[in-house]
């Protein structure tokens, strides 16, 4: 996940980029939507970005090319509940604590790792085959300055859509919680009302059937591995709220 900044550079006690280094040397950020990646290397090169990346790569978007693949995740952030849960138990081993999940409920709960996984696999194949992956459709900007442009329920247009994007049965996002920085990453979930679920699909079938077509469709799209899509669909039966 790349936000479209320079390497960061320790210049004393701050952390900045070369291209802040004259402006500000002296307060420690990291530079977004300032830098793009070099295409002249010949190997082959892919990012992969959530909904709260795309944002600050927006003015420094690459074309897809031979050599170089550029992914946005609708509907998911930086942070999410599930890579919160998973990193806990190893941040009570290293640090003797971890965050306390029940009071996250409004972490943004799309994890992008379904297609990180697809992603490494055509990297790997990539890079021993020669087979690029393929392009996919970005998120949707509009406006001046460009914001991602959204459907009625809050839910980013266009980019690769998971099927808790495509199904919904919440809203989630990258919109910020809080204006620090990690309040930016954690993203947003809010649970629709139970009417709205009813009214969507009108029945816990209607929308496992419909999650499912999604799910499939998803690795179609080579958006996601056929050995992800149970654990997808547990997960679905599980959160389902009818």
């Amino acid at each position: 996940m790349y936000f479209g900044g320079g390497t960061p550079l320790e210049v004393g006690d701050a952390v900045i980029t070369v291209n802040e280094a004259a402006s500000d040397p002296g307060r420690p950020r990291i530079a977004e939507g300032t830098n793009v990646l070099r295409a002249d290397l010949g190997i082959p090169m892919m990012v992969v970005n959530t909904e709260c990346e795309a944002r600050s790569c927006y003015r420094v978007r690459q074309p897809d090319t031979d050599g170089f693949r550029y992914w946005e995740i609708a509907g998911s952030s930086h942070v999410t509940l599930q890579g919160m849960r998973s990193s806990a138990p190893r941040m009570e081993r290293d640090f003797g604590f971890s965050m306390p999940l029940d009071d996250l409920m409004q972490v943004n709960q799309v994890s992008p790792a379904p297609v990180v996984d697809a992603a490494l696999h055509h990297v790997q194949a990539w890079m021993t085959e020669g087979a690029a992956p393929p392009i996919q459709p970005r998120i949707e900007f509009g406006g001046d300055p460009p914001e991602i442009v959204r459907d009625d329920h809050g839910i980013a247009l266009g980019g690769i859509r998971l099927p808790d994007v495509e199904v919904p049965i919440a809203h989630n996002s990258a919109i910020a919680q809080a204006p620090d920085l990690f309040g930016r990453l954690l993203g947003y979930h809010e649970a629709f009302p139970i009417e709205t679920v009813r009214e969507l699909y009108g029945s816990r079938e209607g929308y496992l059937d419909r999650y499912e077509q999604s799910a499939r469709s998803a690795v179609a799209a080579s958006v996601v591995l056929s050995r992800d899509v149970d654990t997808l669909i547990r997960e679905a039966q599980e959160n389902c709220p009818i």
